[in-house]
């Protein structure tokens, strides 16, 4: 499936903007608290980066629909290499299933862990994305 420039430079530059700003939250949260005489509290920064990642990531999980809905259907269709596709198209769904469940979960410790696996998953997803991205470009060449 082939969308128009304009769609991929926004598709893209969605996913980037909404990995910018997790990795930075993650780095906030457990590199660079912030020091109170009570002890350690969360980075003042880390807020409204979160609020960016939290707004982007809804539009992120929209065109993740649209993506799987046409894009992965089409390159299955030719016979595309899934392997790569594949592992982005369950990393992604972790990351949307992970992300929103950081809102309904009410244990502290169940909750510390959903968003490190989040956010460790989070800053992976450049990796298999860039892969993809590029990997996929070479091989339609």
């Amino acid at each position: 499936m082939r969308y128009s420039p304009r769609l991929r430079v926004g598709i893209h530059l969605a996913f980037g903007v909404l990995w910018l700003a997790g990795a930075a939250v993650f780095v906030l949260k457990h590199f660079f608290p912030a020091s109170t005489e009570f002890g350690p509290a969360p980075n003042a920064a880390a807020a409204p980066l979160l609020v960016v990642h939290g707004i982007v990531a809804v539009l992120v999980t929209f065109l993740f629909g649209l993506i799987t809905a046409a894009h992965v259907g089409a390159m299955r269709r030719v016979g595309a290499d899934r392997a790569r596709g594949l592992w982005l198209l369950w990393l992604v769904a972790i990351l949307i299933v992970t992300g929103f469940a950081g809102f309904f979960l009410v244990g502290d410790s169940v909750r510390d862990w959903n968003g490190l696996l989040h956010g460790l998953l989070g800053l992976a997803l450049i990796a298999p994305w860039l892969v993809h991205l590029f990997g996929g470009r070479r091989a339609r060449s």
